[in-house]
């Protein structure tokens, strides 16, 4: 059995014991993001998918992030937000 460490795509920090983090699925048109959706990912999928008139996005990729500021950093980047300058 080999040891697979998740890290979270914003901060870098590698989960440890602790399971606080979320998965953060991002469905992305033309290089775009296009949908932010946190919780279960195929829950989310079915929700999406049973819309009539939506197309789905081209790729669904899945972010896991360690905690709600990096969820919320994330997600301001992903949708282009401005971000005040860290001191």
């Amino acid at each position: 059995m080999t040891f697979q460490a998740v890290k979270c795509d914003e901060c870098g920090r590698v989960q440890g014991e602790a399971n606080h983090w979320l998965k953060m699925a991002v469905y992305l048109r033309n290089s775009v993001a296009l949908i932010v959706a946190l919780g279960s990912v195929d829950e989310n999928r079915r929700l999406f998918e049973e819309q009539e008139d939506y197309t789905i996005a081209d790729v669904i990729e899945i972010h896991d992030l360690c905690g709600q500021g990096c969820a919320v950093k994330h997600i301001a980047k992903l949708l282009g937000w401005n971000l005040p300058a860290e001191s």
